[in-house]
């Protein structure tokens, strides 16, 4: 999948660049821009097999340029809050094999460039489908529980190591995406929106559902 994305990209570039027919090449709306709030569902399969998909607001601004009426091109740049998950982490103690309970916390920022293709022209509401890229900065920190044994003799618990605080990592990540949404104006130039997105890399790898408002400029 990954090679993929740098020629759908390539792709996208192309198709915005392609002269439209005549009646086209004055859209009704140059430009609009928008901020959304939506639920996005990440798989973390990595972390806990059992508990595999993690819920996260995500928040997004962005602007878009129409080329047609049909065709638009998007940037739009977002932020999710943080989740916790919980994972267990292999601790080696005079040669003996322990499990450490692990608190895993992580986050993202993301910027995308999506292509829609919005059908009908001039009307109240228009539904749209899309195609992009989505560049996604995960931040990740970890932390390993303490790890006890548990004493025969004195029936008791026995500390064997304090817990352990691991450094943040971050790592970047191009993934494909598909999305279905729709436009509803409010006012001439005011707009409620929605839309269904998944993105993939070697997997599926989230589903947003967010709404949000936006003005045409």
């Amino acid at each position: 999948m990954k090679p993929l994305i740098p020629a759908a990209t390539a792709a996208l570039l192309l198709w915005t660049a392609t002269p439209a027919p005549a009646q086209d090449r004055k859209p009704l709306v140059r430009g609009d821009a928008a901020a959304t709030a939506g639920w996005l569902a990440v798989n973390k399969t990595e972390f806990d097999s059992y508990n595999d998909w993690h819920g996260q607001g995500l928040f997004t601004i962005g602007a878009g340029w129409y080329w047609t009426d049909h065709l638009k091109t998007e940037v739009e740049f977002g932020a999710t809050t943080e989740t916790r998950t919980y994972g267990s982490a292999d601790v080696f103690i005079g040669g003996q094999r322990y499990i450490a309970p692990a608190i895993i916390e992580f986050s993202s920022n993301r910027v995308a460039l999506i292509q829609r293709y919005q059908f009908f022209r001039n009307e109240w509401f228009h539904p749209s489908i899309g195609a992009g890229v989505d560049i996604v900065s995960e931040k990740y920190s970890s932390r390993e529980e303490s790890v006890y044994f548990y004493d025969l003799t004195t029936r008791q618990n026995r500390l064997l190591r304090e817990p352990i605080q691991h450094d943040d990592e971050r790592e970047t990540e191009a993934r494909a995406l598909v999305v279905g949404g729709f436009k509803a104006y409010v006012t001439r130039r005011t707009f409620f929106l929605g839309d269904l997105r998944v993105a993939f890399a070697s997997r599926p790898e989230d589903t947003l559902l967010r709404f949000g408002f936006g003005v045409d400029f």
